[in-house]
């Protein structure tokens, strides 16, 4: 697919010049790479605080997959960041958390003596741990679903979007930890579960907006569980890591 074209990638409209006079999109809308990235999106980033934040949680929990091939396609004008909103889901989440605990200090369980490090590392680093994971899980989402034809990057899209929902869930399900005070056993479990099928629904309705056009509803499927046992076996293989690192240096 050539991304340089007359026509907007955004609106359709005729580009009579370097931005469309319609939307106002760059006519230098161009296929993601990693030099791209880097010059605009990180930099431009950095500088600049793009208004299309309500506009892009709306896509993410709406139509996530569908969204990210939109972003693909090159209408990217309306979005927001998607790592920085990464960064921002994340450091809300962590502070949901810490007024929880400040206000319902009985939601903290008895405190355990960490002899490794690794549980104070988690926490201290929790944020560049998930990141880390990103272009880790994106690598799974172009093996399994290379009919696509998408390369590297336009995957990590698709990934981000699904990892921006689970975001919103597990922040969801941090808002609603105060209901365990009431010690309802079947509230508990209705939580616990609602907040696993949540995560299951969502990425999987993700991947099937996403790759629809390219495999059956059954070959999808296959691929997301195929893609869960991926994630799974990675987060042991780290956390195995992670205890070799730490109980070499206590050794």
């Amino acid at each position: 697919m050539d991304y340089h074209t007359s026509t907007c990638l955004n609106c359709n409209h005729e580009i009579t010049g370097k931005y469309c006079s319609n939307c106002g999109q760059s006519a230098d809308t161009h296929r993601l790479s990693f030099s791209h990235f880097i010059a605009h999106d990180v930099v431009h980033g950095m500088f600049h605080l793009d208004k299309g934040l309500i506009f892009t949680l709306k896509q993410v929990l709406v139509r996530p997959g569908y969204a990210a091939l939109d972003y693909i396609a090159g209408k990217r004008k309306n979005f927001y960041n998607f790592f920085y909103l990464i960064l921002l889901l994340v450091g809300f989440y962590s502070l949901v958390g810490k007024l929880n605990g400040s206000l319902f200090p009985q939601l903290k369980g008895p405190e355990v003596e960490d002899q490794t490090g690794i549980n104070d590392f988690l926490t201290h680093y929790s944020k560049f741990v998930l990141i880390a994971f990103v272009p880790v899980i994106s690598l799974n989402s172009f093996l399994l679903y290379r009919r696509a034809k998408l390369n590297y990057l336009e995957h990590v899209i698709v990934t981000v979007l699904a990892f921006i929902g689970v975001l919103i869930v597990f922040i969801l399900g941090r808002i609603l930890e105060p209901l365990e005070l009431l010690k309802v056993s079947f509230l508990d479990s209705l939580l616990g579960w609602g907040q696993f099928l949540a995560v299951a629904v969502y990425t999987n309705l993700s991947f099937y907006q996403a790759f629809k056009n390219y495999y059956s509803q059954k070959g999808i499927f296959l691929r997301f569980v195929g893609f869960c046992f991926m994630v799974i076996a990675e987060i042991v293989l780290f956390l195995i890591l992670l205890i070799g690192i730490f109980v070499a240096k206590k050794g």
